[in-house]
């Protein structure tokens, strides 16, 4: 697509999608055709989608990645569009959006750009909307029902006349019903105060008064319901008003506090709950402040007065070395009590202050300063990395892994979870020498029954300790704590999995045993490797015996699953069995294509045997690839005295050669070859094309016998995933299929890209060589070429041959060969 597949028919192959391939498979439909597809497609491309998505709505429904695709290229048609667009036509292509079964207009980037469209183009989105409203008149519906109609317009905002609009729609409607609807829409206008420009109650009386049918209306809805309307308006108004005056009389009343407070701001001597609200203001947590950076906020708060602002700066950047701080270990009590000081918001606003004013330069802060800054950065104050933080992890490294220590051996004594400064060390080379001091001094204070919500830090530091800490004692360690019986389970799988990966020798067998008890223990399994995907999995740790025990444990429990919505630990299964197989079938080895061979005969597999085949046949390649060896000199004089072909390539020319020979006997010689093809009357005169088997078996003998003795030509050769090619000519360890079609057939311009290519030459064996032959019956009654998805039917076999060559790739020219055979009958060949 678009060079030899329509826009009109490529919907077509979405529905034949195979739902368990991923990759660029699916990435073709959720990206490429709606956004990289040329401007002269999208609009065909648009109106083929609309006719055929009764077909696609399964598919839709069920594939994550391509649920927004139809919104995706609605929004790209109409910002291909000007304000000429038909609006029958526009109408329905709003509609191709709404198919997607999560339909939050305000969700996507996609209904955006619609509802942007939308916008700025009001008088289409009241055309659009006054379609949508005469198509629900003509419905047998008694009353309009217009949700779909709204939902065509994407939660846009309506333009600021629409009100008088539905008014005048309502006017010149000579259906009942359809000016009910328009004259409620411009009441509701009125009422709502949105979309009302132009419009009064006065108008509404002097419009409708003149018309009969439109004064009853608008007599049913009520001038005293209008009156109410208003009154209640009026209040909700009034009480906005009182609410927003106390608001800023307390806000003024709190302005003058801080007046109040200002000679001890300076003196280091504020309030700490005062410097705690203005260090909320500074980091934008405070409810009244606003703006894009920390002055702004306070300019927000002290309503730019710039004497307060640099007042309250002034006593933030001083935070830090006021003599009332806790210590480390205090904000550390603090903490287990569940409380917090009110200086640590501001000390960690005047560092940032601090650091911002001086432009990077050191801070000059001593030792207990620094701690006390770390502390409270680690109390979940803030869980950002300011620049402070990031010098202290080059410079004082030791200083900030004494503080996570004692930190965190306090938080986990305590029970609780996600402890601030663990999910830094499982990641980012920053934490690298941190994550190297304190990963393994934590997992031995670590208790060897926890809670299951603590699992989560375990595996942070399991992680840590996998990629920075010392290899020898963390492998002392894990014999320690997988010695103790009492270990609770899912903390024994974590263990288990750690070790597996610091010496698969080891543990192997143990993890094995361990899983055999039960899928909760899968489960554990499972947490662990798929907890966090931004964490480098160590697989150059793991041998190919260990990742064939993990695909076998977990694709035993979990069968393949695409992540739609929410991601779950069941999905999360499936990409860590997918990645690992992916791994196992990036090896050369004998061992990995033993155990892909292995696992895709494993009846527990059974719902991974298509994902382990593919994978099985790619190994197969990557083997071929890594072992190949080009033929040496004997070889090649073999081949070129007319012995046995060297490798694929030689052999796909060799067969293409002796079928050009064939071809070249039939039409040129004495003997009429060309007949075995035909069925013939009691005359001996051909009127039928033969079966495509029949054709196949006569021209297998007459190529046999062409061929070297160290060839064998074969029917029905199987190849990858089980598939059949016409012939296989194989010659030792290597092969070619031959792929055969008449010209009459349904399927010969797709067959070569469909089965010999897609099918047939993935096999390792055929190094992607393989051979499309074409007998060329010429134009018989009932049996005609069918028509090219581009340009004129070839009249000829030689025109046939262009345009099968014209489809490949240079890539693909190179490996897979032509033929086309005339074996017409000489009456209908072409003059």
């Amino acid at each position: 697509f678009p060079r030899d597949v329509p826009a009109s028919e490529v919907w077509g192959y979405l529905t034949t999608q195979d739902p368990k391939l991923v990759g660029s498979c699916w990435r073709f439909w959720a990206y490429q055709i709606p956004d990289e597809s040329p401007d002269e497609e999208v609009i065909e491309l648009l109106d083929s989608l609309r006719q055929s998505l009764a077909d696609l709505r399964p598919v839709l429904a069920t594939r994550w990645d391509v649920r927004h695709t139809p919104m995706r290229l609605l929004a790209r048609a109409l910002e291909l569009q000007r304000d000429t667009t038909d609006t029958k036509r526009l109408y329905d292509w709003l509609g191709v959006g709404l198919v997607s079964p999560t339909r939050d207009s305000a969700a996507t980037d996609e209904a955006s750009r619609i509802r942007s469209w939308l916008e700025g183009h009001p008088e289409i989105q009241k055309a659009v909307f006054a379609e949508g409203v005469d198509r629900c008149a003509e419905s047998d519906e008694p009353r309009i029902d217009a949700s779909e109609v709204w939902d065509r317009l994407y939660g846009s905002a309506l333009p600021a006349d629409f009100g008088f609009w539905c008014l005048n729609q309502a006017v010149g409607a000579t259906d009942e019903s359809i000016a009910r609807y328009f004259l409620e829409r411009a009441f509701g206008a009125m009422i709502e105060r949105s979309g009302d420009e132009g419009l009064s109650l006065d108008v509404l009386i002097e419009r409708t008064s003149v018309h009969p049918t439109l004064s009853s209306i608008f007599s049913d809805l009520g001038v005293c319901h209008l009156d109410d309307s208003y009154a209640r308006r009026q209040e909700r108004r009034a009480n906005r008003a009182r609410r927003e005056d106390e608001r800023l009389r307390a806000h003024q009343k709190w302005i003058d506090y801080v007046r109040s407070q200002e000679d001890a701001l300076r003196s280091n001597r504020g309030a700490p709950h005062l410097l705690h609200q203005i260090a909320a203001a500074y980091f934008g947590t405070l409810a009244e402040a606003e703006g894009a950076d920390p002055v702004a906020r306070l300019g927000s708060v002290f309503l730019n007065d710039g004497w307060l602002i640099a007042t309250a700066l002034n006593a933030l950047r001083g935070a830090i070395r006021r003599d009332d701080l806790p210590d480390a270990n205090e904000i550390i009590r603090l903490r287990n009590r569940n409380r917090e000081h009110y200086l640590a918001l501001p000390v960690l606003a005047g560092l940032a202050e601090s650091e911002r004013a001086a432009s990077g330069e050191p801070l000059g802060l001593d030792d207990r300063q620094l701690r006390i800054a770390l502390a409270f950065r680690y109390s979940g104050v803030s869980d950002d990395q300011p620049t402070w933080y990031r010098q202290l992890l080059a410079s004082r490294t030791q200083l900030v892994a004494e503080m996570l220590v004692l930190w965190a051996k306090a938080e986990i004594r305590n029970r609780r979870s996600h402890v601030s400064g663990l999910p830094e060390l499982a990641y980012g080379e920053e934490h690298a020498e941190v994550s190297r001091i304190v990963s393994l001094p934590l997992l031995r204070a670590f208790p060897i029954r926890c809670a299951s919500r603590q699992l989560v830090d375990l595996r942070y530091l399991l992680w840590s300790a996998l990629q920075h800490g010392d290899r020898d004692s963390f492998r002392v360690l894990i014999e320690q704590k997988l010695s103790r019986a009492s270990m609770d389970v899912a903390q024994r799988a974590s263990w288990l999995l750690a070790g597996l990966i610091m010496s698969p020798d080891t543990w192997l067998r143990a993890l094995e045993q361990f899983a055999q008890l039960g899928e909760r223990r899968v489960r554990h399994i499972v947490e662990f490797l798929g907890y966090r995907t931004n964490v480098s999995f160590p697989i150059d740790r793991l041998g190919t015996q260990a990742l064939r025990l993990l695909i076998r444990l977990v694709g035993g429990v979990y069968d393949p699953s695409r992540a739609s919505g929410v991601v779950t630990l069941a999905m999360e299964a499936s990409e860590r069995v997918q990645w690992m197989i992916r791994r196992v079938a990036e090896s050369s080895t004998e061992e990995a294509a033993l155990t892909l061979e292995a696992l895709a005969s494993d009846p527990s597999l059974g719902h991974w045997r298509a994902e382990l085949v593919r994978a099985r046949d790619d190994q197969r390649v990557v083997r071929r690839d890594a072992t190949y060896r080009h033929p040496n000199f004997d070889q090649i004089c073999r081949t070129l005295d007319g012995g046995a072909p060297a490798n694929p390539a030689d052999l796909a020319a060799l067969v293409t050669d002796r079928l050009d020979e064939l071809g070249d006997r039939f039409r040129n010689g004495n003997t009429d070859d060309w007949r075995q093809y035909w069925n013939e009357d009691r005359h001996g005169r051909p009127w039928e094309p033969k079966h495509e088997e029949s054709c196949r078996d006569a021209l297998l003998s007459d190529l046999g016998q062409s061929l070297p003795d160290e060839l064998d030509a074969q029917p029905e050769g199987h190849y990858a995933n089980d598939k059949r090619a016409d012939i296989r000519i194989s010659c030792r360890d290597f092969q070619i299929p031959v792929e055969i079609k008449k010209n009459s057939h349904r399927k010969l311009w797709s067959a070569m890209r469909d089965q010999l290519m897609a099918q047939y030459t993935r096999d390792p064996a055929t190094d992607g060589y393989g051979i499309y032959l074409v007998l060329w019956f010429g134009e018989v009654d009932g049996h005609r070429t069918p028509p090219p998805p581009s340009g004129v039917r070839p009249d000829s076999p030689q025109a046939l041959k262009a345009r099968l060559e014209e489809a490949l790739t240079p890539e693909k020219a190179r490996k897979i060969s032509v033929c086309v055979i005339d074996v017409s009958a000489p009456a209908a060949k072409p003059q």
